[in-house]
């Protein structure tokens, strides 16, 4: 079974992620043991706050004898992330993908939904989940959509710009 190294590595569940801008992952880091079940964010960028909320989701409810995906779905998160620039939100989609298919030997089930501007990806083990929405389109029309499906306590990342 694959470990993940949390944080120092940029490694995610099997696959090593190129970090486009450091300054702007490093900007998330204090997500660590302060994340919800449910994560919104704005400005997708290059997935900077979908791997953060993974990892420290993951970090929050640490177990050594789990891998940082088994462990994020043991918390049940939800991630919702909106990007109006359609090359970023297609670098998402894609990073999503590879998740899934380096995790393919796990035992975990995925389930990706594809739409024109819409990208969800379900990972799923007994009965837990970790499920990952992508939008592409403008936060404003997009994001009270998402705010009438949220019934938990959640944290938002508003950086859209």
């Amino acid at each position: 079974m694959k470990k993940m190294v949390i944080p120092g590595n940029r490694t995610l569940a099997g696959v090593h992620i190129k970090i486009a801008d450091k300054e702007e992952f490093n900007k998330h880091s204090h997500f660590s043991g302060n994340i919800d079940r449910v994560f919104v964010e704005t400005g997708t960028h290059y997935a900077h706050g979908v791997i953060a909320a993974i990892i420290h989701g993951a970090i929050a409810v640490s177990n050594p004898n789990q891998t940082a995906l088994e462990i994020a779905l043991d918390s049940d998160l939800e991630i919702h992330s909106i990007e109006i620039e359609p090359r970023l939100f297609e670098y998402a989609c894609n990073l999503m993908s590879l998740i899934s298919n380096a995790n393919a030997d796990v035992e975990v089930q995925s389930v990706i939904l594809r739409k024109k501007n819409f990208y969800k990806i379900r990972f799923s083990m007994d009965e837990n989940e970790l499920e990952i929405n992508l939008y592409c389109g403008d936060s404003c029309k997009i994001l009270p959509r998402i705010l009438k499906k949220i019934r938990k306590r959640s944290t938002f990342w508003l950086d859209a710009h």
